[in-house]
């Protein structure tokens, strides 16, 4: 009975570790970059009492936040593609390379490149394009 008291209070605080590790990760990747940003610009930007034309706050507004919110929102686009898949499938070990999404991709991409010297969107839309045929098949 004491080994279940302590795997609930373990799932319990999962969730919690989890978004304190993922906020520390964003803080840092807010701070570092090529021009380092100081720990008081960090504080104003998130409290928004920064002055919003400062070479600090421009960085963190135009540059760094956007690369963040973009790599949280594809992480989550690939993350939920992955779960659609192995639910379609009723596979939890399936993924685009076992099921052969991939190389169909990747076929149809070099199969433009080599015989139609496909421009790099043309490439891009044959590799999705096969993609979606190696899945559907």
């Amino acid at each position: 009975m004491s080994c279940r008291r302590n795997i609930s209070g373990a799932i319990k605080i999962f969730p919690i570790l989890v978004s304190a590790a993922f906020f520390a990760v964003l803080v840092y990747s807010l701070k570092t970059g090529s021009v380092e940003v100081s720990w008081s610009s960090i504080a104003e930007f998130f409290s928004g009492t920064d002055d919003p034309f400062s070479a600090d706050s421009m960085i963190l507004r135009e540059l760094r936040m956007p690369r963040i919110l973009a790599a949280i929102i594809s992480g989550a686009a690939l993350a939920v593609s992955g779960v659609i898949l192995q639910g379609l499938l009723h596979n939890d070990l399936a993924f685009p390379g076992v099921v052969g999404v991939s190389a169909g991709g990747g076929l149809a991409g070099l199969t433009a490149i080599l015989f139609f010297s496909a421009t790099p969107g043309t490439v891009v839309l044959a590799s999705f394009s096969g993609a979606i045929i190696c899945a559907a098949v």
